[in-house]
């Protein structure tokens, strides 16, 4: 691991109460595994974000992820996210608005980028996804969280751990009726079995 990874992580940690800012901080981190081509790294770090999603919707009992089976989420997770998520208590921020945290993050990020020499997202692109952060505790948002991470497990060629991923999300999908992508997910796992069988 090195300093600008560290520093990253450090820093998403400080926000362990605050997903949104948090979520923010884990997203920079994968871009820079992305760069380096560590996709299992990248990988990870968005199973981080969905974990903390997973936890949160748990806690407050949410009919998001009623009849889901969590458990093929979990199996692939590494023990360390797993003790790290359930150590969290999420809190709101009421005098803080997107906005304003938008652009507090922003300003920490331009700082790192100074010192540091991350390369961090213009404002365009950072409030892109600062707004994309809002929507995790969403349907939409837990789909998109899986689909991101299964993808970069096939790019690490991590074939088994895309196959118990690619079974949660089809679940979710006939919950939301997304038949065209059901689809597409069963012909993936077949895929990833044959890819397993290969190796």
């Amino acid at each position: 691991v090195n300093k600008k990874e560290e520093l990253l992580y450090g820093i998403s940690m400080m926000y362990n109460q605050t997903p949104e800012l948090r979520f923010i901080w884990l997203r920079q981190l994968a871009n820079l595994h992305l760069q380096n081509m560590q996709f299992s790294e990248a990988a990870e770090c968005y199973s981080r974000i969905l974990a903390t999603v997973f936890q949160h919707l748990q806690r407050i009992n949410s009919n998001l992820i009623n009849g889901l089976p969590l458990d093929y989420f979990y199996s692939v997770v590494s023990t360390s996210v797993r003790k790290e998520v359930q150590q969290q208590e999420i809190v709101s921020i009421p005098c803080f608005g997107p906005f304003w945290l938008c652009l507090l993050a922003h300003c920490l990020l331009h700082i790192l980028h100074c010192i540091h020499h991350v390369h961090i997202l213009t404002p365009n692109q950072f409030y892109i996804v600062f707004s994309l952060s809002g929507s995790d505790f969403s349907e939409s948002g837990i789909i998109s969280l899986l689909c991101t991470i299964i993808e970069f497990h096939n790019l690490a060629e991590q074939y088994e751990h895309m196959i118990p991923l690619t079974q949660l999300l089809i679940r979710l999908l006939q919950k939301v009726g997304d038949y065209s992508n059901l689809s597409r997910s069963h012909i993936q796992i077949g895929k990833a079995y044959s890819l397993i069988e290969k190796s």
